[in-house]
């Protein structure tokens, strides 16, 4: 689960490489060529999709530039036209150089054609302000806001305001600097169980200074918030 401010930018962020640049093709491209389709070619392209549609090539997944690849399996010829078309007028919309669109060629990954962008150059690199936020496993959110911090309908989705998670978070944060041990009182110990398919699953828990380390985070992206006016924090 992610928890970050509601209203806050985070997308500047993903327009320094490629990886989140391809999250936002997924959104502002991908989208809309879906919700185009009769149908029958939605159903024709969730059984024959590709698992990544548009991602970063290998090397370049966290690089400025270099190439995405565009997975066709799934679109018809229409349809392939459309998401090329859409995506070279979106790349100078967010600054974007688009040098060259190759293919469709034959994937050696997928059974599928594949289109290749080659991207020459990335303005946005160095201007996205660092707004925080923090990932956690869905077992850690539910140890850090349920048990530690004592919010019982916690759930994913779960909306609250920065003033009073920060409350919350300061006031187990002191127990924890003046009582020995009261964090360790909640931990999780790391643990292995068998997932779907017998597959071993490692957990590898929450000690109490793990458990500390987060509350500091989460009281940091409070402060942030409450400092630039982003009021609510949200966990999902």
């Amino acid at each position: 689960m992610t928890t970050s401010l509601s209203g806050a930018n985070y997308e500047d962020k993903d327009l320094e490489n490629l990886l989140g640049i391809s999250f936002i093709l997924g959104r502002k491209v991908l989208t809309p060529v879906f919700n185009e389709m009769s149908e029958f070619e939605k159903e024709y392209f969730q059984s024959n999709r590709s698992m990544e549609v548009i991602t970063p090539d290998g090397p370049d997944t966290f690089e400025p530039t270099g190439t995405l690849n565009f997975y066709t399996a799934g679109f018809n010829k229409e349809g392939v036209e459309k998401v090329i078309d859409y995506v070279k007028k979106y790349l100078p919309k967010i600054n974007l150089t688009l040098k060259n669109v190759r293919g469709p060629e034959q994937s050696g990954m997928y059974k599928s054609k594949v289109v290749r962008f080659d991207i020459s150059n990335n303005a946005n690199v160095g201007k996205s302000e660092n707004v925080p936020e923090l990932q956690m496993s869905n077992a850690n959110a539910r140890l850090i806001y349920k048990d530690v911090l004592g919010f019982d309908d916690f759930e994913e989705g779960y909306s609250i305001q920065a003033l009073e998670l920060y409350n919350r978070v300061k006031e187990v944060l002191e127990k924890h600097e003046t009582q020995i041990d009261y964090l360790d009182k909640v931990s999780r110990l790391p643990s292995m169980d068998a997932g779907e398919g017998g597959a071993l699953m490692f957990d590898s828990g929450l000690r109490g200074d793990d458990i500390a380390f987060r509350l500091y985070q989460i009281a940091n992206l409070c402060k942030y918030g409450m400092k630039h006016g982003f009021t609510k924090v949200v966990i999902g």
